[in-house]
């Protein structure tokens, strides 16, 4: 009775011991931010968020950007955005973004024909589960023509400021990583070791998306991820938009003829076609760019770097994006 009292208690002093360690070491990631999804999921209506030097405050509807009702004319084209931190735009203002870049490209288009509208429902930290969860929340009330999922390389992994995908996902994984996960939502010791086992494998608390186990069929969270995209490109065609998915490569290997990023958005490219889901690969029109010039100190694309994600988006989608063009929209060009 008495060891197990004393080990009762010394787990306990160790359990105490990594919750006050975890906000005092960068090398921890610390808990999960987010074990309930607010409802609906999204950033609430007329609320700011800092981000590094800027600050968004969100709309009456929740997203990025002149407040649209959910009804519209008939001469818009109205083109909702889904994703995380890159699509949302950490650390540049609302109209330095890429979707906003892109309206005022599909703006340009359609002249004095018409009218378009891109609503940015990006949110930091989102995964495609949670992108699922904002379209039926909020994005899919404003009956949008067309739907962009933004994917960036760490939507398929555990990550804690996102619910736990092992206790979400329906598709079986590892053996024990359920339990292990589930695990480290509850106890400080348990991330702590899973931390630091990380650290050893991968030199950073936040296991590596690269080289030749990324973004592939046989990774868990990928596989959770491909089958949300799919529940995600179902619901859209038959709310009667098309979907597609803008594939966002990190921005740190640009100018690295090497770069391991280059296999894992080709297997994502396939993965998709697979499953009959439109994508467009950034990866090849940015590869070449000075990551200085393009990054901020989070390694998020700076205002440049939107400038370049707009560029390319309109290089490989544009032809796609005008074909829904409202016919009271003339002859859109675009090449302006």
């Amino acid at each position: 009775m008495f060891a197990v009292g004393a080990a009762v208690c010394a787990g306990l002093l160790v359990e105490g011991f990594c919750r006050v360690a975890e906000p005092m070491f960068d090398v921890l990631r610390g808990p999960f931010e987010l074990e309930d999804v607010p409802e609906p999921a999204g950033l609430p209506p007329n609320t700011e968020v800092e981000h590094l030097e800027a600050r968004t405050t969100t709309n009456a509807g929740g997203y990025q950007g002149a407040y649209h009702p959910p009804t519209r004319t008939e001469d818009t084209l109205r083109v909702a955005v889904l994703g995380d931190s890159f699509t949302f735009g950490w650390g540049v203002e609302g109209d330095e973004a890429w979707p906003a870049l892109l309206e005022r490209r599909l703006d340009g288009a359609f002249g004095d024909g018409g009218d378009a509208e891109v609503l940015n429902f990006g949110v930091p930290g989102y995964n495609t589960w949670l992108a699922l969860q904002t379209w039926r929340g909020r994005a899919r009330e404003y009956a949008p023509d067309v739907v962009l999922l933004g994917y960036y390389t760490n939507d398929v992994e555990i990550d804690r400021r996102v619910p736990n995908v092992h206790r979400l996902c329906p598709l079986d994984g590892p053996a024990g990583a359920r339990r292990w996960t589930r695990l480290t939502e509850l106890s400080a010791l348990a991330r702590v070791i899973d931390d630091l086992r990380n650290v050893r494998r991968f030199g950073s608390s936040q296991p590596t998306m690269e080289g030749p186990g990324a973004l592939a069929e046989d990774h868990h969270g990928f596989a959770c991820s491909m089958l949300w995209a799919e529940e995600l490109a179902s619901e859209v065609e038959a709310a009667g938009a098309r979907f597609a998915v803008v594939q966002l490569p990190h921005m740190q290997d640009l100018s690295d003829p090497e770069d391991p990023e280059r296999a894992g958005q080709e297997r994502l490219a396939a993965a998709l076609g697979r499953r009959e889901i439109r994508s467009f690969s950034l990866y090849p029109g940015l590869a070449g760019l000075d990551p200085e010039h393009v990054n901020n100190v989070h390694q998020h694309p700076n205002a440049a770097g939107h400038q370049a994600i707009a560029a390319v988006v309109w290089t490989e989608a544009a032809a796609w994006l005008l074909e829904g063009a409202p016919s009271g929209q003339g002859q859109p060009d675009p090449g302006r």
